[in-house]
């Protein structure tokens, strides 16, 4: 059987214009606007494309490759500069970081030297409760730990084929083509699998994106039978430009990206490839033109640097809003330092490797990727002993539940000084000054609920979990409390009360999820909502005395239609207890905190900026009638401020997520409406066995 031809060895000048394109667009939707621009998904196109046509001249001259000087190009090519400006971050951090996000900086860098970003972003994003929501400075090194993986498992792969096919005297590059083919499907269904199921696992999933990647593969092979016209060719290319340009305007969300989102953006490449392979047109004059090649040269070193630049400079500035300034030197800046990276790495020590026999290269980075994990992990000891001494100095009082008010004329010292929430919601309760803050800014993004630091009580899928908790009493009231992270982070308030009120505190928690039927903004996965149905089976089938779950949403003016709706299937089943949100704010606190330590009131927030102006309920129609409210925005706010900080007791532990310390405080607060309920709940049973005693 013939084989197909193989594609000429060619410095493709305008793709190099296409990369210098695409990091132009990757920091402008960065820098301002916040979205995915598809830049990413090209580069990992091009990736595979430039792989696959190395390999197959590889082949075509020798017969054969070596898989071991494939890695080592990549490795040389890829890991000096990205080491150099992950010790450059290392850096930044130790100067301009506040500590809370040390720890967190320390784990993505090392993830980003070892090539497994990746990994480590999906066990973030998963570990919902744990995650603080803050971006890392290593977060883009995501795509470069993907193509590294691609680098290592493609010459295996392509290495069997290639000994199967000179065995049976096959054509390698059609078997080849047709491997590629079926992967790219295989990828692409899993990859819209992951987005249904678990999106915050696929956009950054090997096997969700490699799709893209043999996309570049297949072009490879397939171009040199593709033939156009001048004409044809001109169309294909200008549409595949304008396609890149729009793709991040016509592709309104992220979480459809690496699925259909992905496929307009890869669209846009493949065009512009095939439209420029083989006639001279104007497009690929100016696409190709030196001064563009020249720019191309510090693409990747671009890529590398405006990142941490972007995230540093929000770090410093406290805002997620960058003016045009502002962005624009931060380009520039990127654009600089590439430069510099350029010729002090790739120029120097990666021009200055390449001279070296093969162990010496080996030796030579075990040398570098040693002294870089070293440095790391001394650092990360570093923090763990400063957490441990701050831990030391409120281990007495970091635990405190106040139990109930004290007497103004008699308050408990350490009351005194960390009353928490009760300062908010008991005028004659105050919190001493000079008292240093708990948790301590470096422990409080891991002050959680006793529940997500044992995963297993948190549902990831549409399966139902649950664990028990509370009081083990046989006439104890069982309270289920559901939802996602905003009903777990209640948990401390409730375990509090449970052993005083007598009930047992049954969770059905789901990561990312909220007690609805409807993905009314687009937050809900495919498992949350099938959760949900779950969860509502079994608590028909097995009813508690009470359902405690939000019955609000960020400045959501009414109740969401999805909540009522699950309120009213449990009509005749049980009661349920709903509580206010508590207010998201806009800036990460901890940080926040630690920027503005002499004004923690530059933390605070108005509370027409994070609140309704009514409570919710009072605007909703059709509410059903068995759903006890309960106001807590008290616990948070007073008539014209939403607090950071409240009794010396630190209220978040990212930007919406309350710390498990100062939920504890809540309980006091909480107490005389949850009694109330339950002995509603009590007395509505009592007279229904009475009722079906008479009939």
């Amino acid at each position: 059987m013939k084989d197909l031809p193989v594609a000429p060895k060619q410095f493709r000048t305008e793709i190099e214009g296409l990369r210098v394109l695409c990091i132009v667009l990757i920091m402008v939707y960065h820098i301002w606007i916040g979205k995915v621009s598809g830049g990413i998904d090209i580069f990992l196109v091009l990736t595979g494309y430039f792989a696959m046509v190395s390999l197959q001249q590889q082949i075509e001259r020798r017969r054969t490759f070596s898989i071991q000087q494939i890695i080592l190009r990549s490795v040389t090519s890829l890991w000096p500069p990205a080491l150099a400006v992950a010790l450059l971050v290392l850096a930044m951090m130790y100067v301009w970081y506040p500590m809370s996000q040390w720890e967190s900086v320390l784990q993505h860098m090392l993830a980003s030297i070892l090539y497994v970003e990746n990994w480590h972003l999906i066990r973030e994003a998963t570990d919902y409760l744990a995650f603080d929501g803050t971006a890392s400075p290593f977060q883009h090194y995501w795509s470069i730990a993907i193509q590294f993986q691609y680098t290592l498992i493609m010459p295996f792969i392509i290495g069997i084929v290639l000994y199967i096919c000179q065995l049976c005297r096959w054509p390698f590059r059609k078997v080849l083509a047709a491997l590629v083919t079926l992967s790219i499907a295989a990828s692409f269904t899993y990859a819209m699998y992951a987005l249904s199921v678990k999106p915050e696992e696929a956009y950054f999933h090997f096997g969700a994106r490699v799709w893209e990647l043999l996309v570049g593969a297949l072009l490879a092979l397939l171009l040199p039978l593709i033939r156009l016209t001048r004409e044809a060719s001109a169309v294909a290319s200008w549409l595949g430009v304008w396609i890149v340009l729009i793709a991040g305007v016509i592709i309104p969300a992220t979480w459809q990206f690496p699925g259909t989102g992905a496929l307009v953006p890869v669209a846009g490449a493949v065009l512009f490839i095939i439209g420029t392979s083989r006639h001279t047109t104007v497009l690929k004059s100016v696409m190709g033109a030196d001064v563009v090649v020249w720019v191309s040269k510090h693409v990747y070193g671009m890529f590398l640097l405006h990142w941490p630049l972007l995230i540093t400079y929000q770090v410093l500035w406290q805002t997620q809003h960058v003016p045009i300034v502002h962005g624009l030197l931060i380009m520039a800046l990127s654009f600089i330092g590439a430069i510099v990276l350029r010729v002090m790495i790739s120029k120097g020590i990666v021009r200055w490797l390449k001279s070296l026999s093969t162990r010496a290269v080996y030796a030579t980075l075990m040398f570098f990727l040693s002294a870089s994990v070293f440095t790391n992990v001394a650092f990360s000891q570093y923090v763990d002993q400063l957490k441990e001494q701050e831990l030391k100095k409120v281990e007495d009082i970091e635990e405190i539940v106040v139990e109930e008010p004290v007497e103004e004329q008699t308050p408990d010292p350490v009351y005194a000084d960390y009353p928490g929430a009760q300062a908010l919601t008991h005028d004659y309760i105050f919190a001493n000054d000079g008292v240093a803050l708990i948790p301590s800014l470096l422990n409080v993004r891991r002050d959680l609920p006793s529940i997500s630091q044992d995963q297993t009580c948190n549902s990831k899928t549409g399966k139902v979990v649950t664990c028990t908790f509370g009081s083990t009493a046989p006439d104890a009231q069982v309270i289920a409390l559901i939802g996602g992270s905003h009903s777990g982070h209640w948990y401390p308030t409730l375990e509090a009360l449970a052993e005083e009120l007598n009930f047992t505190i049954k969770t059905y928690i789901h990561d990312g999820c909220r007690f609805t039927n409807d993905d009314f903004d687009g937050q809900m996965t495919a498992a949350c909502l099938a959760w949900n149905e779950n969860v509502l089976a079994d608590l028909q089938h097995t009813p508690p005395a009470l359902v405690f779950t939000t019955a609000t949403l960020n400045k959501h003016p009414q109740i969401p239609d999805g909540y009522l709706a699950q309120w009213r299937a449990l009509e005749g089943v049980t009661t349920v207890f709903a509580v206010t949100d508590n207010p998201r704010m806009t800036m990460d606190i901890p940080t926040c905190l630690e920027m503005n330590a002499d004004n923690v009131a530059a933390c605070h927030m108005p509370k027409a900026d994070v609140l309704p102006a009514q409570v919710p309920w009072h605007t909703t129609p059709n509410i059903p009638d068995n759903v006890i409210f309960t106001n807590m925005s008290d616990a948070f706010c007073d008539d014209a401020t939403c607090y950071s900080v409240a009794g010396n007791i630190i209220m978040y532990r990212d930007d919406n997520h309350i710390t498990a310390t100062y939920a504890r405080t809540i309980a006091p607060h909480l107490r005389e409406p949850l009694e109330q309920a339950l002995q509603q709940v009590k007395e509505a049973n009592k007279t229904a066995q009475s009722q079906r005693k008479t009939s």
